[in-house]
């Protein structure tokens, strides 16, 4: 596993990568936690890749696995992604964010059980290459971010470089974050937000 760069790209920089991305654990965990190939730390942010990948751009592909497991059973695949239908948005992806409830499903460890063959991810930052009907917010050559607003898996999977996803978990992108950086970005301020707003915490708390 690579740890040494954190890209959160997907042959963004280079025409041939590792799939990288960016996992932000927000619950304090002890230093040897079950189910997980590496030691997770409170609040720790840190990169998870697989084996160096081949990946060639002329062609859409995302991440699969058909079995239960870690890292190890996560296969890149072709996708034959179709236009996009009515009220969705197909995506180059730039940037995907990880979270660790994929490496829990993963392991069939989330209240959602995974169903074979499963695509993975739900939160990323790309650009528009298509929109299907009924949708004028966003078009094409818009850079956008993805929103975790569906569970487990969005559209067609963001763990992608091409992905169908609804128009309505799209929107503008943060100009002034990196695809990388607000790809990580949604899952943990959406998380804090409903805290937040959802409950009637007293003042100082």
């Amino acid at each position: 596993r690579r740890k040494d760069v954190c890209p959160a790209k997907i042959g963004a920089d280079e025409p041939t990568t590792s799939f990288l991305g960016v996992a932000r654990f927000k619950q304090p965990r002890g230093p040897d936690v079950p189910h997980y190939p590496f030691p997770i730390l409170p609040r720790q942010t840190i990169c998870v890749g697989f084996t160096p990948l081949e990946v060639s751009m002329s062609t859409a592909q995302r991440v699969v696995y058909r079995e239960l497991g870690g890292p190890e059973v996560l296969k890149l695949e072709p996708l034959d992604l179709p236009e996009p239908g009515r009220g969705e948005v197909q995506l180059r992806i730039l940037a995907v964010g990880t979270n660790r409830f994929d490496a829990l499903m993963r392991r069939d460890h989330y209240v959602i059980a995974p169903a074979f063959p499963s695509a993975m991810g739900n939160e990323a930052v790309g650009v528009v290459n298509a929109v299907g009907a009924d949708v004028s917010h966003v078009a094409p050559g818009d850079r956008v971010a993805v929103l975790p607003v569906v569970s487990p898996i969005m559209g067609t999977g963001t763990y992608a470089t091409d992905a169908n996803v609804p128009a309505h978990a799209v929107a503008s992108a943060i100009a002034e974050l990196t695809s990388a950086e607000e790809a990580g970005l949604w899952m943990a301020a959406l998380q804090a937000w409903n805290m937040m707003a959802r409950h009637d915490l007293p003042a100082g708390t």
